[in-house]
């Protein structure tokens, strides 16, 4: 009975630890930031040529780093609908992905119907 109740609460005691482990600062500040290069983010020119042909002017490249931890932002807007749009890459350690993060102001923004959501993992 104690083998079978230690089987199902290990795991947890092991997840508890790592997660206590993982830590991010309390603030983070945004700073200009060069992009990364083609080697670790081959994507992003595609990304990037995708949104502005969806009308989004490209803002600025923006990012922060701490400890082992990265991300990355390239920032657009496009006046009509009032939206943003981020390409977004974390990195960790060997371990990194990427989004892209689509925002309005406006109520009746429909992001959908253009076509410029698409999910990408590196």
């Amino acid at each position: 009975m104690i083998a079978a109740l230690a089987w199902l609460f290990l795991p947890w005691v092991e997840i508890l630890t790592r997660i206590r482990a993982l830590r991010l600062p309390k603030e983070k500040q945004l700073r200009p930031k060069s992009p990364p290069s083609s080697d670790t983010f081959p994507a992003l020119s595609e990304i990037t040529r995708e949104i502005e042909d969806e009308g989004f002017v490209y803002v600025s490249d923006a990012g922060w780093d701490w400890e082992d931890y990265r991300q990355f932002f390239r920032l657009f807007y496009r006046e009509e609908d009032r939206a943003q749009a981020a390409i977004c890459l974390n990195e960790q350690r060997d371990f990194s992905f990427y989004y892209l993060r689509i925002s309005s102001r406006r109520r009746t923004a429909r992001f959908g119907q253009r076509g410029i959501i698409h999910c990408r993992t590196a």
